[in-house]
C-alpha cells in the first residue's frame, strides 16, 4: 500500500549503491501505473536550480503516472486536502489504496 509522507531533503550526492539500486526499474504496487522516468534534464530548471545541485537531482527517481495526467481535484479549504487527495489518487489509480499519513496542507500554505 503506497504511503505518502514528508521526505527529507537529499543532502548527499548519489552513492554507487544508490545508482546500482536504480538500474532495475520500478517495482512494487505502483509499477503497473508508471510511465516514463523523468530525466535530470526534465527536472532541472535553470530559474530554480543551480549547477551545483545537479548531483543531488540525479538522486530523484520520478515517473509519469499516465492515469493522473490531466486530472484535477478541488478543495474548498486546506483542511480537506488530505481526504480529497487520497480519494482522487484512489479513484485514478485503482487498487493502489493510498493512505495519506501526514497532512500535506503545510506545503500548500508555504506557497500560497
Amino acid at each position: 500500500m503506497p504511503v505518502i509522507h514528508d521526505s527529507s531533503p537529499l543532502r548527499q550526492p548519489p552513492t554507487a549503491q544508490d545508482m546500482a539500486l536504480d538500474q532495475h526499474g520500478p517495482t512494487g504496487p505502483m509499477s503497473p501505473f508508471l510511465g516514463r522516468r523523468f530525466t535530470v534534464e526534465d527536472i532541472f530548471d535553470e530559474d530554480y536550480n543551480d549547477a551545483e545541485e545537479l548531483p543531488f537531482l540525479k538522486r530523484i527517481v520520478a515517473y509519469e503516472v499516465p492515469s493522473l495526467i490531466g486530472t484535477r481535484f478541488e478543495i474548498s479549504r486546506l483542511g480537506n486536502l488530505s481526504a480529497t487527495l487520497q480519494r482522487h489518487l484512489n479513484e485514478h489509480i485503482p487498487g493502489a489504496n493510498f493512505v495519506i499519513e501526514r497532512d500535506p496542507s503545510g506545503i500548500m500554505r508555504r506557497y500560497q
